[in-house]
């Protein structure tokens, strides 16, 4: 009765109290519109009343089967499949990451141009590992919806 009167509970026990309130209908069940005449007669006015907490209600579940159909249309992917794409993506950013240093004595002594030149092609290297690695997920997401 609160909820569908918009007031709350203590005022709602204090009112009923009251001997020109409404009673319950035969049932045992309150009757809203009864109320809601009662309280404009006193000149109560509820903070939220039945229709605004439909709609409130209309509006969440609105919302929630927008989510849902967005996650089976494939546009959401879940955190688990997140968080396993990122692993490997860190784990072969560290592995290209720890291996810099191996090249830096090579280096060493060589003419500027050369330095370039080989830094281009680590450069290449990384970039390639990094391209396969984004190929392998995106395989991942293909077996994903096709076993969906």
């Amino acid at each position: 009765m609160c909820r569908a009167s918009g007031i709350s509970r203590p005022t709602l026990d204090n009112l009923i109290r009251e001997p020109d309130s409404p009673r319950p209908q035969a049932n045992g069940l309150w009757c809203v519109d009864d109320w809601r005449e009662y309280l404009e007669k006193r000149g109560t006015v509820p903070t939220k009343g039945f229709v605004e907490l439909s709609n409130e209600k209309l509006e969440l579940q609105n919302k929630k089967l927008q989510f849902q159909i967005k996650v089976l249309q494939k546009e959401y992917s879940s955190n688990e499949d997140i968080e396993k794409w990122g692993a490997e993506l860190g784990g072969e950013i560290r592995k290209i990451v720890t291996s810099l240093h191996l090249n830096a004595a090579s280096l060493a002594g060589l003419p500027v141009a050369e330095i370039e030149i080989r830094l281009k092609e680590i450069e290449g290297e990384i970039l390639g590992r990094l391209h396969l690695l984004g190929n392998r997920v995106e395989s991942m997401k293909e077996e994903k919806e096709a076993a969906s």
